[in-house]
């Protein structure tokens, strides 16, 4: 138990920043690279992510782990929806 509490001691977290962004056209993020890590809500669209994209509902949190690329899609998920000319 002494060392469970040692550990647990030894872990701080620290608030850095955040930022409130509004999608309004879908989007594809190829190989999303940062050396924090990174947390993303979901607000009121999927969001998806990995080589799968794998789905993130409505009010769920995506954790990025620092120093991890990524794929990040968010309303579709072949990315930008392409319109023809």
């Amino acid at each position: 138990m002494e060392q469970y509490n040692g550990i647990i001691n030894a872990l701080s977290v620290k608030f850095a920043s955040s930022y409130d962004i509004n999608v309004i056209n879908p989007l594809n993020i190829t190989d999303f690279y940062d050396v924090d890590n990174t947390l993303i809500l979901a607000k009121s669209s999927e969001l998806y992510f990995g080589e799968n994209l794998n789905v993130v509902r409505p009010d769920e949190i995506l954790f990025i782990p620092g120093g991890r690329q990524t794929n990040i899609a968010d309303g579709a998920k072949d990315g930008p929806i392409k319109t023809q000319d």
